[in-house]
């Protein structure tokens, strides 16, 4: 059940015409509910995971339609809410490249 505490940054705007982009970071992530998680957006359709980093916990996610960030978070909250604990989920306030070196960061440790 992924929850979240969001950090809503673009609330007030309307649909967007490029894409959008979510940053989650899930404690604890493993393998599995990556994959998990990555199959069951791929048969929803509309956000893909673009970016995954299992021992930062980072997931990165992009419209592949033009939508808003908050039909992406509901879309992606519906479809993780299943696979883990609400309480191990929050958006961060990174884009791909910030997420991608928070990723190297943790496998250099």
């Amino acid at each position: 059940m992924l929850g979240t505490a969001f950090i809503s940054t673009a609330s007030a705007q309307g649909p967007s015409t490029s894409t959008e982009e979510v940053v989650l970071h899930v404690k604890d992530l493993t393998s599995a509910e990556r994959d998990a998680l990555q199959r069951d957006l791929a048969n929803s359709g509309g956000v893909e995971l673009a970016y995954a980093c299992v021992p930062a916990g980072i997931l990165v996610l992009h419209t592949t339609v033009a939508t808003d960030r908050t039909a992406i978070r509901d879309q992606v909250m519906t479809l993780v809410a299943g696979r883990t604990s609400t309480a191990r989920v929050k958006e961060l306030p990174l884009d791909q490249a910030q997420a991608e070196e928070r990723c190297a960061a943790a496998r250099g440790r």
